[in-house]
């Protein structure tokens, strides 16, 4: 089987060429990742996200200037750790939003289910209270 020359081929390699000088190609790019945001302006939870990926000093100052969570969440947060009597925003900063949650009020209160997969663990707060969790 000989190369036969293809017309169709060398034209839709022209217009390939063509779009690629033109930079119709590139991959595109948004002001949000040319440009790093400053801590101030994130929400809480994009905060302690990014805190999680990525530890610097300049997010833990906004972390802890924000006074969100109670100053004995504090050290767990840093740590990813999850204690009992450890508030709900100390818990979701410390390990991100669960992958699922279940919540149940009765005249006793609210009791919340927050289930994590990565590491497995089922967190069960009580009016924004942890009360228990498990590996």
């Amino acid at each position: 089987m000989s190369p036969t020359f293809r017309p169709w081929m060398a034209a839709l390699a022209v217009a390939f060429l063509a779009c690629i000088a033109a930079g119709q190609m590139q991959p595109k790019r948004t002001a949000a990742a040319a440009v790093p945001v400053d801590p101030a302006a994130m929400n809480f939870l994009a905060l302690c996200d990014a805190y999680r990926a990525a530890p610097t000093d300049q997010l833990l100052a906004e972390i802890s200037r924000r006074h969100e969570f109670p100053p004995g969440d504090y050290q767990h947060v840093i740590t990813g750790q999850v204690f009992v009597g450890m508030s709900r925003s100390g818990l979701v900063c410390a390990r991100g939003w669960p992958q699922q949650t279940r919540s149940t009020t009765s005249s006793y209160g609210t009791t919340d289910w927050y289930s994590y997969t990565s590491p497995r663990m089922l967190v069960r707060l009580d009016d924004g209270v942890v009360h228990s969790f498990s590996n």
